[in-house]
């Protein structure tokens, strides 16, 4: 552990930043790493803030999100933490009535 205690304020900021950068690039490579999970094309579902499942297409993967084409024609870029694949069991027979 680092004892903080003995450094001036002007070390304590480097410090800061220091950290922060790394904590910056540990979350981008976690992110990039979340994002190899995902094509375009793939069908996923992800649930809004307010609990409602979207289910939709992957048009694009950007920088930091991944751009999804929803079932009802919606764009949402959404965090790739927060896709899931579809899978068949996903898909319900009120559904297939839809499509």
């Amino acid at each position: 552990m680092i004892d903080i205690d003995h450094l001036t304020e002007s070390q304590l900021r480097a410090l800061n930043r220091r950290i922060v950068d790394r904590i910056r690039l540990i979350s981008s490579m976690r992110q990039q790493h979340q994002m190899m999970a995902f094509h375009v094309g793939q069908k996923v579902l992800f649930l809004t803030k307010e609990e409602d499942v979207v289910f939709g297409t992957i048009v694009k993967l950007n920088q930091k999100s991944v751009s999804v084409l929803c079932d009802y024609g919606t764009r949402w870029k959404v965090s790739p933490s927060l896709l899931r694949p579809m899978s068949a069991k996903d898909i319900t027979p009120e559904q297939l009535l839809l499509d």
